[in-house]
């Protein structure tokens, strides 16, 4: 049976801004269905664009490897028609295609260094004021994300507490 996702204007909105726009920064509230709005568009990438680099960054690498696997649950509920071949999948990464045009997603452990020996199309990061080191992810990313003309989506609940 088919899950319908019936997308709020806000999440439509959230949709046509990460398909149009390069860098998309949201702040959001808890809830709102903007991680999962976010890894449809995701799955949307990976299954239909070849030689595609998605590198996903949460507040724990446990979030990380959770929307991860949220995104692999969705995966594996499409149409077989819509599946392509599955090169590499793990508890940290997602691959599909063959190798020559693979597209992938690869769940990243935040920290200082991370991110930087990545070459990414696009770059997630949710609950993003809560993740170690996102400063310095984001200058890293810059160059790449320029460089491949890829995307940047930055999304996250207010850290009142700082972090």
């Amino acid at each position: 049976d088919m899950i319908k996702f019936v997308l709020y204007d806000i999440q439509v909105e959230l949709a046509s801004a990460i398909f149009n726009d390069d860098k998309v920064i949201s702040t959001k509230s808890r809830q709102i269905g903007f991680t999962t709005t976010t890894l449809i568009c995701t799955l949307y990438l990976l299954t239909f664009q070849n030689n595609k680099t998605v590198l996903l960054y949460s507040k724990t690498e446990k979030d990380t490897i959770e929307a991860l696997s949220e995104l692999k649950f969705m995966y594996d509920s499409l149409p077989f028609f819509l599946r392509r071949s599955e090169l590499k999948r793990n508890e940290k990464q997602l691959a599909l295609g063959n190798k020559r045009n693979a597209s992938k997603i690869i769940a990243q452990t935040s920290g200082r260094q991370s991110g930087r020996s990545q070459s990414a199309t696009w770059l997630i990061a949710d609950e993003a004021d809560y993740i170690e080191g996102i400063e310095s992810i984001y200058k890293a990313a810059l160059f790449t994300i320029a460089a491949t003309k890829g995307k940047m989506i930055i999304l996250s609940t207010p850290n009142l507490y700082g972090s």
